[in-house]
């Protein structure tokens, strides 16, 4: 819904010089409202402002489950070892001045000093 005068009706309003009184009801009220400075960005703003309440019900869950994501990362003991195997590796493959490496090359238990839980055997 455009409440707003188009370009041509703004010009005829501004250029009738015709008592108020004589215009239409639609006619005076845009002629008044013509008058307000930046009348444009004032409606987008005030739709926007009407319409952010909804905005913010519709993303509400989405942010709610990302805050439990966060805190749930933030407490995890499994995601901290993996980061540390992972700094772990990477600081193992810069100190040792690789120039390539292969996977079978590297001993992750004996670099990071963790006790294996079992042993993973692939065939070749």
């Amino acid at each position: 819904m455009n409440i707003l005068p188009t370009i041509e009706e703004e010009k005829l309003l501004k250029e009738y010089n015709g008592e108020p009184n004589e215009l239409a009801l639609p006619e005076r009220y845009l002629s008044k409202i013509i008058q307000v400075p930046r009348l444009p960005e004032r409606v987008k703003f005030l739709e926007y402002i009407s319409k952010f309440p909804s905005c913010v019900s519709i993303i509400k869950e989405d942010i709610r489950l990302l805050q439990c994501a966060v805190s749930y990362f933030k407490s995890s003991k499994i995601i901290k070892l993996i980061l540390i195997i992972c700094l772990g590796v990477s600081n193992y493959l810069n100190n040792a001045n690789h120039n390539g490496f292969a996977v079978d090359s590297l001993n992750i238990v004996k670099i990071l000093n963790i006790k294996p839980v079992c042993e993973l055997h692939h065939k070749r």
